[in-house]
């Protein structure tokens, strides 16, 4: 079977170029045959007796195949070619080395393995509830990663992975800038252990040996109205909107909202009870447990819902704590202008903290009730938002506030439920 050109045939291979036909000469080259006249030739291969035995017409005709060239016949393409050829096989090579299953010391570990291995190791020997916060910033970490240096091997991870990290955080995420450089830090720290457990691992080094710097400035939180806060609860999805009541009736930071724990909760009795593990060590480098009633309507937000391996909202995928809710607040921003000080305010989970103990404050709710409430063990100064003084910790640590008190704090946040609850009025222009 031919193509339209007679110089290639198809087969089951790539085409194959044929050669000109190789016929046999009517003359044999021997010396016997070639003084025979073309009779004596005849009447000799007809007797079988000369090495011509078969009239040409019979005989086979050999035919030569080569198959055609795979590489461009130009120099310039050919140049082209291999040093193409030379990149791939070099890369091959170099995949091979690092992912040959030779010896464990020979292989390398994605940063995802690292994280694992880290996490079932625990080689700091800390609490579960520690593993549990380093595990949000894992994720955050390998999210963001992921997308902007999907390709980069953990040995190379230096300052310009670490700047895209934080670009990221910073101006999609809005991480806080304290969010971002415990991040870091936390990469940082896998990336030794990595190297530090290199037999396992396989890392080379480690280039990441600074990190590159967050902004310090200090973003002044911002407290919604209860209008606000009701436009905010009207663009977001039911689960949500369950989560942002439950931050701002409870004040709690977003490691203990985020894995919000079933086991912390009492909803007959509307009693919150977070384990000091989880809370924050503050400028007294010490953790305390949260001990402190709910209203009904954060309660409220907890009753339907059913726990999902001991949490009331986990991620469904990894069946580990909610770890990054931020997005939501993107979108929001899109439907819901909040303006301070004459320009668009970007407004991010932790202000929900600062809305539930502003409303508390407003409604003159003692100042000590209200540290309570939210875990606050400072004494603010009341000249300034931003200065702390120390000389009233002391001071709280021994004061004890009654339960009627606390009861009574909490009960202005079922009276700013009704707030939010009652439709808006709107006045017409006559």
């Amino acid at each position: 079977m031919r193509r339209a050109d007679p110089d290639f045939v198809v087969g089951k291979r790539p085409p194959y170029k044929v050669q000109p036909a190789i016929v046999h000469p009517r003359r044999c080259s021997c010396s016997r045959c070639s003084a025979l006249t073309d009779d004596e030739r005849r009447a000799l291969a007809c007797r079988k007796i000369c090495c011509l035995s078969r009239p040409i017409e019979d005989r086979e005709i050999v035919i030569r195949v080569q198959r055609a060239s795979l590489f461009p016949s130009s120099r310039t393409k050919s140049a082209a070619f291999a040093a193409d050829l030379k990149t791939r096989l070099e890369a091959e090579l170099v995949a091979n080395l690092r992912y040959a299953p030779a010896t464990p010391a020979q292989m390398m570990m994605q940063l995802t393995e690292i994280a694992e291995l880290y996490f079932a190791a625990n080689p700091r020997n800390v609490s579960p509830e520690t593993l549990t916060r380093e595990r949000i910033s894992a994720a955050n970490v390998l999210r963001v990663l992921a997308l902007v240096a999907p390709d980069v091997p953990p040995d190379e991870i230096s300052e310009p992975e670490a700047v895209a990290f934080r670009n990221h955080r910073d101006r999609v995420d809005s991480a806080a800038d304290r969010t971002i450089g415990g991040e870091l830090t936390f990469l940082k720290m896998l990336l030794e252990f990595g190297f530090r457990w290199r037999a396992q691992t396989g890392m080379a080094g480690v280039r990441l040996l600074s990190i590159p710097a967050v902004g310090d400035e200090q973003r002044e939180g911002i407290a919604l109205t209860v209008d606000e806060f009701r436009e905010l609860l009207a663009a977001v999805s039911p689960i949500n909107r369950r989560r942002l009541i439950f931050a701002s009736t409870t004040l709690l930071r977003r490691t203990p909202l985020l894995g919000l724990h079933q086991d912390w909760t009492d909803l007959t009795t509307r009693w919150l009870s977070v384990p000091a593990a989880v809370q924050k060590k503050g400028r007294a480098k010490r953790r305390y447990p949260l001990e402190v009633p709910m209203s009904r309507w954060a309660a409220a937000q907890l009753e339907g819902l059913t726990p999902w391996h001991g949490y009331w909202w986990p991620n469904t995928v990894t069946h580990q704590p909610l770890t990054w809710i931020d997005h939501i607040f993107s979108a929001i921003r899109k439907e819901v202008k909040i303006v301070r000080h004459g320009e668009p305010a970007q407004i991010r989970l932790h202000d929900l903290r600062y809305t539930g103990i502003s409303w508390l404050r407003h409604a003159g709710v003692d100042e000590m009730a209200v540290a309570i409430l939210a875990g606050q063990r400072s004494t603010y100064d009341p000249s300034s938002s931003q200065t702390t003084t120390y000389g009233g910790s002391v001071t709280r640590n021994y004061t004890r506030v009654y339960e009627s008190t606390l009861r009574d704090a909490v009960a202005v946040q079922d009276e700013i439920r009704r707030q939010v609850e009652r439709p808006a009025v709107r006045m017409v222009a006559r």
